[in-house]
């Protein structure tokens, strides 16, 4: 490694010293300037960094006191509200008093407590408070249905009630609720005693949704996340977000293990984020205080402000004097690659104007030569190409002649050999119909006259297969547009002499032609016996040779190679040709040529 690092060191002064004056002295003003800024701008992130997390930390040790306190008032508050309650003159005479539900009388004392304690709720921010009493008197106010079968004396922590007169319950769901309509419920449960034998006579119960707690909620310049859990390390609120959570890395699975009063500080990425820890002398709670600095980069931006004042002006005039140096050689290098993107954009003879007279001279001198000279070699080639690639579909067109007569010859010897003459002519006639058609020189023809070829050669094979069915589905207006000779012919003898080969039942085949998506799509389906995937993979497989320019000797789908072969050289990558088939149901075949206007 440390000889590795020799070579560069080495390789680095040797390409120093090489440079020109010019070049020395902008890259010496810049490496001075990057290196003094670097000293800077670390020193000042270390120092910003360690303030920022002293500060962090000290702002959430004093919101987790500060939540503590407010946690440790709000249960005294609740405290005295339940002591003035039960220790009032109408509740203990409603307690006291031998309850029936008819009595008129206690009715209306029952409504007054229900009144006086709706007023201990508003002015507690709509909390539930009910008062349970051991004669059988209930009275309750909030939103929520008290449940009739509800027993106190069942719950299991009763024993501990009566001993502390006052017990603390978070629950999901409180038991003593009909149909809770809220979750995360504090339950306050306070004794009621006779004020002169303090004898038991009932129960004082405040249940508060945790989300009311307003403590929870003070405005601050960071965004402070508070969790508390309860003695058994259930969360009992927390306003946490999804981010704050991820913010935290592992220290969220780590609460546990913290100590009273101790305050941690994370530097993320992003985010500073300090954790303090404390527990309620009242509660028992644990309450953990996160405080997130999100815009700590933007904060350290504002204080380097009296380092940009010095940095800025300097990095400006470096800049200038680099620029002013490097522009009389960055200009033509800029100039060459832009030529060249031209003439990779297939802009060829592209020239630049030269006004250097040295080395830099020399070079688009050489530069122009080379584009001028490229583009008249490519322009003889794409001439080579035209002409051969007319011949090589001159070629392939003339193949399917034969192809076609030699299956027709065979049609014409079977009706002599039936004794059937006048079928014979009738075929015979056909033919030269066809023929007459093929000796035209135009390669792309209307497509009507290529519809009109297919219903001649559906003429000639009605004889060799009396009991084909055709089909098809035109628009006529597509009909006028150019297309290639014979690219429908040689699909539909394929249909025939491959699809229906071992074919017993109906033979059918439908052709449809029709407009679709702007393009033109020709379609031949037949009912045959279906292309093997095996098979249908090698078909794919020589039209991705085709596509390639391998050339494709003959085989047994000679006219679907030849089909493809003379479309790629017609239309390249504007058509497609698929082939669907399943074997045993048939085989359809598709192509979509671009919509040309019409010239028929």
């Amino acid at each position: 490694m440390g000889a590795a690092i020799k070579r560069c060191f080495k390789k680095a002064v040797d390409w120093y010293w090489i440079l020109s004056l010019k070049r020395k002295v902008v890259f010496l003003f810049a490496m001075v300037f990057l290196l003094v800024f670097s000293i800077c701008f670390i020193g000042f992130r270390l120092v910003t960094n360690f303030n920022y997390q002293e500060e962090l930390k000290n702002h959430a040790l004093s919101r987790n006191l500060q939540v503590e306190e407010s946690l440790k008032q709000y249960m005294k508050n609740l405290d005295f509200t339940a002591y003035t309650t039960m220790y009032s003159n109408w509740a203990q005479n409603i307690l006291k008093a031998d309850y029936s539900p008819n009595d008129k009388e206690q009715q209306i004392q029952l409504e007054g407590a229900t009144h006086f304690l709706s007023n201990i709720s508003q002015m507690n921010k709509d909390i539930g408070v009910a008062i349970y009493g051991n004669n059988g008197v209930f009275v309750m106010t909030g939103k929520e249905k008290f449940d009739p079968y509800y027993k106190i004396e069942d719950e299991t922590w009763l024993n501990i009630l009566k001993r502390d007169s006052k017990y603390y319950q978070w629950q999901d769901h409180c038991g003593y609720l009909e149909s809770p309509g809220q979750k995360n419920i504090l339950s306050l449960y306070y004794t009621i005693r006779d004020y002169h034998t303090f004898d038991h006579i009932g129960y004082i119960i405040f249940y508060i949704p945790t989300e009311q707690w307003d403590f929870l909620k003070v405005e601050s310049p960071y965004n402070d996340c508070i969790l508390i859990k309860n003695e058994s390390g259930n969360q009992v609120e927390s306003n946490f977000t999804k981010n704050n959570v991820t913010a935290l890395g592992g220290i969220f699975e780590k609460l546990d293990g913290f100590k009273t009063g101790e305050t941690i500080a994370r530097n993320n990425e992003k985010q500073y984020c300090a954790v303090s820890y404390g527990k309620s002398t009242v509660t028992g709670w644990k309450t953990y205080v996160f405080s997130f600095h999100s815009d700590k980069d933007n904060t350290i931006v504002e204080q380097f402000g009296f380092w940009a004042l010095v940095i800025v002006p300097l990095g400006l005039l470096i800049f200038f004097i680099a620029v002013y140096f490097s522009n009389y050689l960055s200009q033509p290098i800029i100039r060459c690659k832009n030529a060249i993107l031209e003439i990779r954009n297939n802009k060829f003879g592209v020239t630049i104007d030269n006004h250097y007279q040295d080395e830099i001279g020399e070079l688009i001198s050489g530069f122009n030569d080379m584009s001028v000279a490229m583009e008249s070699l490519i322009s003889q080639n794409k001439t080579m190409e035209v002409l051969e690639r007319e011949s090589e579909f001159e070629m392939l067109q003339q193949k399917i002649n034969p192809h076609f007569l030699y299956n027709t010859l065979e049609i014409i010897n079977g009706l002599i050999l039936e004794d059937r003459s006048l079928q014979a002519v009738t075929v015979c006639e056909t033919l030269g119909k066809m023929f007459r058609y093929n000796l035209g020189d135009d390669a792309r023809i209307c497509l009507r006259d290529e519809y009109e070829y297919i219903h001649q050669y559906l003429t000639i094979i009605y004889y060799k297969i009396p009991d084909l069915e055709f089909y098809e589905e035109i628009d006529e207006h597509v009909l006028d547009i150019p297309f290639y000779k014979f690219i429908l012919q040689p699909l539909v003898e394929n249909c025939i002499k491959h699809g229906f080969q071992d074919k017993r039942e109906e033979c059918c085949v439908t052709i449809q032609i029709k407009e679709k998506g702007g393009k033109v799509s020709v379609i031949v389906v037949d009912n045959g016996c279906g292309i093997q995937e095996e098979k249908l993979n090698q078909i794919e497989e020589t039209f991705s040779l085709i596509r390639l320019g391998v050339k494709i000797k003959s085989g047994k789908h000679i006219g679907l190679h030849n089909v493809y072969q003379r479309l790629w050289m017609g239309y390249q990558e504007k058509f497609q040709f698929n082939i669907t088939s399943r074997a045993g149901l048939g085989t359809k075949m598709e192509i979509i040529v671009p919509k040309e206007e019409p010239k028929c």
